[in-house]
């Protein structure tokens, strides 16, 4: 039996939060990738408020704050959304 080290025991209690924000993380991009028209008014005005703030969220400091901190390519995730 092999026992964990403080620092894999940790990353094993933190590995539900790190997923949670990853996904977070991938959904904000896509959102951010552009927004679609509906026929309904409703679900038009939706995606776009989902667009919008997920902009807001990839240009905030706390983005690249957080993708930091999980080891993601911040900068590289931005530029791709920009092309």
């Amino acid at each position: 039996m092999t026992s964990l080290t403080e620092s894999e025991l940790t990353y094993e209690k933190m590995k539900p939060w790190r997923d949670l924000l990853c996904a977070l993380i991938q959904q904000a991009v896509e959102d951010a990738k552009g927004y679609k028209v509906f026929k309904r008014d409703d679900d038009t005005h939706e995606s776009k408020r989902n667009y919008e703030s997920a902009r807001a969220f990839i240009n905030s400091k706390f983005f690249m704050e957080l993708t930091t901190i999980l080891g993601l390519p911040g900068s590289k995730i931005i530029k791709k959304l920009i092309r």
